[in-house]
């Protein structure tokens, strides 16, 4: 027998490269299961599959994986097995990049998070993600944009959250206002983008925002909205 390491577990492989060991109960591979965010690329299952393509046409056709698009799959959630399931922008953006990055790596941002905090009522079309290293825009099943940067990457004041899938990060709160004011057109809706800005304004810590602020040499920036609009306000 042969070994494989994937996602840090040992898989124990026979001859014909087909896994010992059952799938997980409802069908979907234990090694979707256990992926960043449940979403894997065939070249992920290479160890475990001859034909990881097929194989995963195969759980598409069955519904337990998602097909999102730029080769890359999601495991259905167990709860969701058997209805008509889609993500939603943020999971779907989070979880193509988690397949690209890896875990806890890439960062929710901008109109992303404003939406994730609840002050966009409405699916967007675009979500920002921020990541280490550049990688290209893409247009993932259902029309949605993904926009990637390396700005202040490292600089970033984060929180772990769950959804659906998994867990990623997103931006706090403070961090979030200052993304929004500092580049609003990122993401393609700055109207919305300066909007939940406004409404975050009243839920967080202003002094952290400044320090974060001075700290990522945003300071004209956020200094200029937060005195438009308390000017705006009287």
């Amino acid at each position: 027998y042969a070994f494989y390491y994937l996602y840090g577990k040992v898989l124990y492989m026979d001859g014909n490269r087909e896994p010992i060991t059952k799938p997980r109960r409802g069908g979907l591979p234990t090694a979707i299961a256990q992926a960043p965010l449940r979403t894997v690329r065939p070249a992920q299952l290479s160890a475990i599959y001859a034909n990881p393509s097929k194989e995963l046409l195969r759980l598409y056709r069955q519904k337990l994986v998602y097909r999102l698009g730029c080769g890359a799959y999601i495991g259905v959630p167990d709860a969701q097995v058997g209805i008509a399931w889609r993500p939603s922008t943020v999971e779907a953006a989070m979880a193509y990049a988690a397949s690209v990055f890896g875990e806890d790596v890439p960062i929710l941002a901008g109109i992303g998070a404003s939406r994730w905090w609840g002050l966009i009522p409405r699916e967007m079309g675009t979500c920002p993600i921020l990541v280490p290293r550049q990688h290209r825009n893409v247009a993932l099943t259902g029309g949605i944009q993904v926009c990637f940067s390396i700005s202040r990457y490292h600089l970033q004041d984060t929180e772990l959250v769950t959804c659906h899938l998994g867990q990623f990060r997103v931006q706090t709160r403070e961090q979030t206002l200052l993304d929004l004011v500092s580049r609003p057109e990122w993401g393609q809706a700055p109207s919305e983008a300066i909007n939940a800005a406004k409404a975050l304004l009243g839920r967080v810590n202003t002094q952290k925002v400044a320090k974060l602020a001075r700290d990522q040499k945003l300071q004209s920036a956020w200094d200029q909205f937060f005195e438009n609009y308390n000017e705006k306000r009287c």
